[in-house]
């Protein structure tokens, strides 16, 4: 879709300062998600009066504000992987329904997918979709990886590039979270640089109190938090910990309860000196404590968009080790906010362990750096840039109205 036919369709009478919004997504409620906490965060400035947006979900359990609207998707709908399909026609009826009482100037999907509909439909609003990682991306042919995803999660995946790639090609801007990810997604997608945009996630920094401390040996308290845990590369982690000098205690905090007995056979078979503790999903109001609770995050991502969960730890003050994947560089200020050891390699994500506990000295360095660093993704400064792009896109579709 160009911006001239949406913008043209949406008459062009726009608010310069807060753009209308209608904001669509399947997660709402389920605030334990990052996609979750990405609307939470937009609801209190929508709250705040810091935003003009107005949210649309099948995840709403009961609206009681009038920012709310509940989109309702018969469960037999949302219970098949193609029913995507069928909810994007829901959602954008839903969005309908309200422009024709209060216009608006953009719809923003908070999942490109979910985009289909208005993308095949002529003479729409000014759409924005946004693709919030790249393992989707990444299965290029149907068992192109099996060996991280399984062959058919694989060639599911490789089912729903198809699609995203399709929506990503219709929508009038992408929005994806890292510089990693515009990069990536334009050349991966063929899509005009001037439709991509990025706008880093953010974490309420307030949350999550300063609090570096020493780290003793046996044990070392060490986390790991993805829910996806193989692409989040607990493998990795796993066989780097058979080889260190000291013993681990690591907690394992993401997988559903379905995957803990294959972690903890994993782990007996690749790790049996390390202690370790699945605790399945974690909502985001205990990671403050989580953190507090351990001496080291360590998440050997095999694909990582950006990395929300490392920059909560960077804000506690706790050591974190990653790897040099994706926007992980960005938010670990390329290494001086925290390790970047090479994914899928047991033996430098061993070395940086090492250095961690170690290394005193270096250790304090990174974890004060980090806590500089990672002001820049403050929620704060995610809202005023969220502002700052929606104005930048509703210009953009103004002028090319004007220059068409």
């Amino acid at each position: 879709m160009t911006c001239s036919d949406a913008a043209s369709s949406a008459g062009g009478d726009r608010r310069g300062d807060r753009p209308r919004i209608a904001f669509v997504t399947s997660v709402y409620d389920q605030i334990s998600v990052g996609g979750g906490t990405f609307v939470t965060y937009l609801r209190r400035a929508v709250e705040e009066g810091k935003l003009d947006m107005t949210f649309f979900s099948d995840d709403i359990a009961e609206p009681d504000a009038a920012y709310e609207h509940r989109v309702d998707v018969p469960a037999a709908v949302r219970a098949v992987p193609a029913g995507w399909l069928t909810r994007a026609w829901y959602y954008s009826r839903a969005v309908r329904r309200v422009h024709g009482r209060r216009a608006f100037d953009l719809i923003w999907h908070n999942n490109v997918i979910t985009s289909a509909f208005d993308g095949w439909t002529k003479g729409w609003l000014p759409l924005v979709g946004m693709i919030n990682d790249y393992t989707v991306e990444q299965c290029r042919t149907p068992f192109a990886r099996r060996e991280q995803f399984g062959a058919y999660r694989s060639s599911v995946r490789y089912a729903w590039r198809q699609l995203e790639r399709h929506t990503a090609r219709k929508a009038s801007f992408v929005v994806v979270n890292s510089d990693y990810m515009v990069d990536h997604i334009r050349t991966a997608y063929k899509l005009p640089e001037h439709r991509m945009k990025r706008l880093y996630k953010g974490v309420d920094l307030t949350a999550f109190p300063f609090a570096p401390h020493e780290i003793a040996r046996d044990p070392v308290r060490m986390l790991f938090v993805k829910r996806d845990y193989r692409t989040g590369g607990l493998p990795s982690l796993l066989a780097a910990l058979a080889g260190l000098p000291f013993q681990v205690r690591l907690t394992v905090a993401g997988p559903p309860r379905k995957e803990h007995a294959a972690i903890t056979s994993m782990a007996r078979a690749v790790a049996p000196s390390a202690r370790v503790d699945v605790v399945g999903a974690i909502g985001r109001a205990r990671m403050p404590a989580l953190f507090s609770e351990h001496d080291v995050l360590c998440v050997p991502s095999n694909f990582e968009a950006l990395g929300v969960t490392l920059m909560e730890a960077l804000a506690s003050g706790i050591p974190v080790v990653s790897t040099n994947v994706g926007g992980v560089p960005e938010v670990l200020a390329g290494g001086r906010a925290g390790w970047l050891a090479r994914p899928g390699e047991p033996n430098s994500i061993r070395t940086c362990l090492l250095q961690v506990v170690d290394d005193a000295g270096m250790r304090q360095k990174k974890v004060e750096y980090g806590r500089t660093h990672v002001k820049h993704f403050s929620h704060e400064r995610m809202l005023e840039n969220t502002l700052d792009l929606a104005r930048e896109m509703t210009r953009q579709c103004d002028h090319s109205v004007e220059t068409a």
